[in-house]
């Protein structure tokens, strides 16, 4: 483009009168045909991002930041505009995995139930986009900070679990979590936690039994005259 330019700026004028050449209308050609590929190549990406296609976000960023490195300045305003967005809309639909194992954490914490289906699909999207690309060093960042975050944050709340049964004597809430995180690995979460050790079917059924055992405890307590305070029994 920049020698077209060069060379209609010293011979363009005698090659359009005498050869019927026109080098500035064959130069907005050519900047029309460089538009047409970026904007093309930003429409996939909005399809790869629709639909979670990781491994084509992947594969689009990177041919769209080289392709924006050697022709910015032939792109239109409307073009580098849309870039910025598109850009900005592939990190967010990364960042949402993260945004979902944190949800399925605190929900874990939470009294609710954990639901994990929203987040198995995308992250197993992502695996897979990352194994098959691993010179898209992004995808393969992406996966393992997720999965390594995460692992860590059930640790935790294992953990937690484990002192809240100890200190309050609080079983319901411990069973719930089990339950939500056994059910979420046996779906398709467990998969992608290699480093988590814990024994989650194991801690259900401890949680199950010491509430069990606590409800045994109890009732025996308040049946015994001699141990009936604190408690208030109605007769």
């Amino acid at each position: 483009i920049d020698q077209l330019r060069g060379a209609d700026a010293h011979v363009g004028t005698m090659l359009k009168e005498h050869r019927s050449l026109d080098l500035s209308s064959r130069t907005e050609d050519l900047l029309s045909m460089v538009g047409d590929r970026f904007g093309d190549l930003l429409e996939q990406l909005a399809t790869a991002i629709d639909v979670q296609d990781f491994r084509k976000i992947g594969e689009l960023r990177r041919n769209l930041e080289e392709y924006h490195d050697y022709t910015r300045r032939f792109l239109s305003g409307a073009l580098l505009a849309k870039w910025v967005a598109k850009r900005k809309e592939s990190e967010d639909a990364y960042n949402t995995i993260g945004v979902l194992a944190d949800s399925f954490v605190s929900a874990l914490n939470g009294e609710e139930s954990a639901e994990a289906s929203s987040l198995i699909s995308p992250l197993q999207n992502l695996k897979v986009a990352a194994f098959k690309e691993p010179a898209i060093q992004e995808l393969v960042n992406q996966y393992n900070g997720v999965v390594t975050t995460l692992q860590i944050q059930l640790v935790q709340v294992h953990e937690k679990l484990q002192a809240e049964m100890s200190s309050c004597n609080v079983y319901s809430k411990a069973i719930e979590a089990y339950t939500s995180l056994k059910c979420a690995c046996e779906s398709g979460l467990g998969s992608h936690l290699p480093m988590f050790s814990v024994d989650i079917a194991g801690a259900l059924k401890n949680a199950q039994q010491r509430e069990r055992d606590f409800i045994i405890e109890l009732k025996a307590h308040l049946k015994s005259k001699a141990d009936v305070n604190p408690f208030v029994l109605a007769e």
